[in-house]
């Protein structure tokens, strides 16, 4: 593909004295990447379609620089996913000319069309043979004969295995505008402060998905009024995911919310672990969202987690120790414990979540641990910000754990634990143990893997 700018862009976004407009502007925030940005811009009236002088609009070059969370922001908000610019391009076809593979796939799974040719008769089946790349090939070639890619950007990461339950998959789509659109945008960019349930007074929550299969009810939520008395019936609990409440009352051992959009009275009587686990604090992912979303992260533990959607069961994705992945998307978790949900992309496609927690509201006094963001990673590249030595990371990627090591040095050779018992670690498949003293190792065993 030609560069159809008349001025190479890279030129324009590096010389902020030009009197550019919001359109312009987006185009530049598409073409760096800048989700941040072109968020903001579209918040504040910028064109989804603003177009250049050869028709490419920002879109075009979210595909063709492959900038993902910028791509998935402006199909959030109405980019025309077909858009032609002069020389016939679509933004498929300009991924698929820069082998961009992750916009490729995001592309053919919102439906992008197979059918234009640009105006020099090529096809993205022609482009992407052109290529050379063999992934890129057969995910078009499969596109062409009907198989598209899943967008996985909706319910696959919300665990959900009930097929009657995809009217809710398709409303957690739509969550990431209702987050953005909450009345927070003067907050400070840092987390908050966890809250105790009597000073929930004027706070908004958002109601979870919660694990697996979604209750017909929400145990904690009867309806009631705004004295704090309720009735007998439980709130239905499908028709509140990813709804957003106030509470407008606290007690000793209860909160009265009222529900934003039908103005819907619910009391809340928190469980045995004194927390309400339907409920996400709404400033928590909001915050989350502009704090990570489109940032390059390091996690400690050489898994991701992902769910099966045929079993409903945990399973994982493997990436290594010390690798470098995008965060796709932020969105609601399933617990309150840790409800911030971390959708992440290795660099070659490869795709799975961390779960995190950002103020600690409404984190349960037991049971499940509550994990930070500094917990679950590193603060930079871990090959410059650890000061660990060649010896010690030759070691985590041959999957070993020596003595001496600290849990963070454990972490990334075995993951998290599936059990701790005060300074010993416990992992079940394969079976192992790590015993601590001081914060390092001193003894370790495990079985080899089948």
């Amino acid at each position: 593909m030609k560069f159809l700018w008349s001025i190479p862009i890279a030129v324009l976004v590096a010389l902020p004295a030009l009197a550019l407009d919001d359109g312009e502007k987006l185009i530049g925030a598409a073409y760096q990447g800048d989700v941040t940005q072109a968020r903001e811009l579209i918040e504040a009236g910028a064109p989804v379609m603003a177009v250049d002088v050869h028709g490419d609009t920002p879109l075009h070059w979210a595909a063709r620089e492959g900038r993902l969370p910028v791509a998935v922001l402006l199909l959030q908000r109405g980019a025309a996913i077909d858009a032609e610019n002069k020389a016939g391009e679509t933004p498929l076809m300009g991924a698929t000319a820069h082998g961009q593979l992750p916009l490729v796939r995001l592309l053919l799974a919102r439906g992008a069309s197979l059918d234009p040719k640009d105006q020099e008769g090529r096809t993205v089946v022609q482009l992407a043979v052109a290529s050379g790349m063999d992934a890129l090939i057969v995910l078009v070639q499969e596109a062409a004969n009907g198989v598209r890619p899943q967008d996985e950007l909706g319910g696959a990461f919300f665990g959900s295995n009930s097929a009657s339950l995809v009217s809710l998959e398709d409303r957690m789509r739509t969550l990431g505008p209702r987050i953005d659109a909450l009345p927070y945008k003067d907050v400070p960019l840092t987390a908050p402060a966890a809250l105790p349930l009597p000073k929930w007074e004027g706070q908004k929550f958002m109601f979870l998905p919660m694990e697996r299969d979604l209750p017909s009810e929400a145990p904690s939520f009867k309806l009631g009024t705004s004295r704090g008395d309720g009735d007998t019936r439980n709130a239905p609990y499908e028709s509140l995911v990813g709804r957003v409440g106030t509470v407008v009352r606290t007690g000793k051992d209860f909160v009265v919310m009222k529900m934003d959009d039908d103005g819907v009275m619910l009391r809340g009587t928190p469980g045995p672990n004194g927390n309400l686990p339907e409920l996400a604090p709404a400033l928590d992912l909001y915050l989350a969202r502009k704090l990570y979303a489109g940032k390059i992260v390091w996690p400690k533990d050489p898994l991701l987690d992902r769910y099966t959607r045929a079993k409903g069961a945990e399973a994982f994705v493997r990436i290594g120790a010390g690798v470098p992945v995008l965060v796709r998307g932020v969105f609601p978790g399933e617990n309150a414990a840790n409800p911030i949900r971390l959708v992440l992309e290795t660099g070659d496609g490869r795709q799975g979540f961390l779960d995190i927690a950002l103020s600690g509201t409404n984190a349960p006094t037991g049971g499940r641990p509550v994990y930070r963001f500094n917990d679950m990673f590193f603060a930079g590249d871990p090959r410059h910000s650890t000061g660990w030595g060649a010896v010690t990371w030759s070691a985590i990627r041959a999957g070993r754990v020596l003595p001496g090591f600290s849990k963070d040095q454990v972490r990334a050779a075995w993951g998290r634990p599936d059990q701790q018992d005060g300074d010993t670690w416990l992992y079940a498949d394969p079976a192992g143990r790590v015993r601590f003293a001081g914060g390092n190792v001193v003894e370790v065993s495990r079985r080899r893997a089948n």
